[in-house]
C-alpha cells in the first residue's frame, strides 16, 4: 500500500495481513535516529520564533528563547520511537535530559 504525501510517496510494507513490517520511503527504510535528530533540531529552532497563534501568543516576544512545547513533545515522541525501532541507536541520540 502507498500513501501520497506532498513531499514524497511513503510505502507501507506489509509482509502479511497481520504483520506490519515498517515504514519505507522511496530511498528505503526510515532512519529513525536521523528522523529523531531532525525533529529535535527543528523543535529547538522554534525558540527563535515569535508565537502568533495559540496559548503562547499571549506572551508574545517574551516567548523568544523558549522552544515551542508542542514541537518539543513531538521531538520526544520521535526520540522514543527511534529507541523502540532501533535500540542500538542510543549512542547516536541526544538524551532527553540534554534537551
Amino acid at each position: 500500500m502507498s500513501v501520497r504525501r506532498a513531499s514524497a510517496t511513503v510505502h507501507l510494507s506489509t509482509a502479511s495481513p497481520r504483520r506490519w513490517t515498517g515504514l519505507r520511503t522511496a530511498a528505503g527504510p526510515v532512519d529513525w535516529p536521523a528522523t529523531a535528530a531532525a525533529a529535535l533540531a527543528h523543535a529547538q529552532a522554534t525558540a527563535e520564533l515569535i508565537p502568533l497563534r495559540g496559548r503562547a501568543s499571549y506572551v508574545g516576544e517574551r516567548a523568544v528563547g523558549n522552544p515551542d512545547a508542542g514541537a518539543m513533545g513531538v521531538a520526544l515522541l520521535f526520540w522514543a520511537l527511534a529507541l523502540y525501532r532501533d535500540p542500538t541507536s542510543r549512542h547516536r541520540l541526544t538524551p532527553p535530559a540534554g534537551i
